[in-house]
């Protein structure tokens, strides 16, 4: 891609994130401000389209990032050093309630994302919130949404998945086949591991469609990631015990 190519299919995937609609020439000159002739932005558009970063639909003259288009596109907007995370000091939590902060997290994720949140537990529980947020989306058929819940149910085909990438302090961004479970087609997923003590690992994350806010489902992930070190959800008591502390 050239220099042009690249300022154009950044503009069409942040619109497009932000609306779900196939995204026109017209709109990139008017709305986005480019500096290009509305020939330069069709042409472009055409060939990214060539590239097959961008794909044209029948019901529409605009078109939408592909799966590969929004690779390219989180490649160049994400600096990989920004998926980095630091592990969770072990000393913040004990007790027998880290199970409960993680609840509690995974509420926070599926109120704030546009996605599905989810986490697993070291003895094979997965516990998941936010299935309205996918409902409300429009880019998603109901066989894929069907799909998805069917696997999440279940939680282990995911889990397997997860713990073949080697996690360790970094996020993990898939995209539709790069996902390499046949249920994820289409999907978006975005993880971390987490472990809160010796043992007690597991992944947190959020599933979505391609439409997804990637930018901003990373940046809740990394600072959620943050505020465990923290210690912002817990608060130790002398009972030792963890309880949960109400998120502003």
């Amino acid at each position: 891609m050239n220099q042009r190519q690249r300022d154009i299919l950044l503009k069409v995937v942040k619109v497009y994130i932000e609306t779900a609609e196939p995204v026109g020439s017209k709109h990139l000159l008017v709305m986005e401000k480019m500096g290009f002739s509305s020939a330069t932005v069709r042409s472009e558009m055409a060939e990214l389209e060539k590239k097959k970063l961008l794909a044209k639909l029948h019901t529409s003259g605009g078109r939408v990032p592909t799966a590969k288009g929004l690779r390219a596109y989180l490649d160049m907007a994400i600096d990989p050093k920004s998926l980095q995370v630091k592990s969770v000091p072990y000393a913040m939590y004990f007790g027998s309630r880290s199970d409960a902060v993680l609840y509690r997290v995974v509420r926070i994720l599926a109120d704030k994302t546009d996605a599905v949140a989810f986490f697993n537990l070291p003895d094979g529980k997965f516990y998941y919130q936010g299935l309205a947020n996918l409902l409300a989306k429009t880019d998603i058929s109901n066989s894929q949404l069907i799909t998805w819940i069917k696997m999440l149910e279940n939680g282990g085909k995911l889990i397997e998945f997860l713990d073949g990438l080697d996690l360790k302090d970094q996020i993990y961004v898939g995209l539709d086949r790069e996902n390499k479970i046949p249920e994820l087609k289409n999907a978006a997923l975005v993880a971390v591991k987490y472990e809160l003590l010796p043992g007690f690992s597991g992944y947190l994350g959020v599933l979505g469609g391609l439409q997804m806010g990637y930018l901003r489902n990373i940046f809740l992930l990394k600072k959620i990631m943050e505020d465990l070190g923290l210690q912002r959800y817990v608060v130790n008591l002398p009972a030792e015990e963890v309880y949960l502390l109400e998120q502003e």
